[in-house]
């Protein structure tokens, strides 16, 4: 695969969802050179794609507060390793309101 182009933005809100950021989130914004898009939160290992750079962006932003919901319902105890390491980065950039 050949990138055409690749850029960082920040995650600033999740609004209308209820979660507080108390700073923003860097994530790696990637061009495939067939146009569809890649956008990756790397410190959570949390990656989507979508068919243009607005629907990625949402879509990760939607799978990352999916991904914390989920873990944080879960006894941490019963976690595995990663798991547990990806609960502990999103508790670090998110909060419930």
């Amino acid at each position: 695969m050949r990138l055409a182009s690749r850029k960082t933005v920040e995650i600033r809100t999740f609004a209308p969802e209820p979660y507080q950021l108390p700073s923003p989130i860097s994530v790696s914004v990637e061009e495939d050179a067939d146009g569809s898009f890649l956008v990756s939160f790397f410190d959570a290992n949390i990656s989507t794609t979508g068919e243009n750079e607005q629907e990625a962006f949402e879509n990760l932003k939607s799978l990352i507060l999916d991904v914390f919901d989920s873990l944080n319902r879960e006894d941490p105890a019963k976690l595995g390793p990663e798991p547990r390491r990806q609960l502990a980065v999103l508790r670090r950039f998110i909060s419930a309101a």
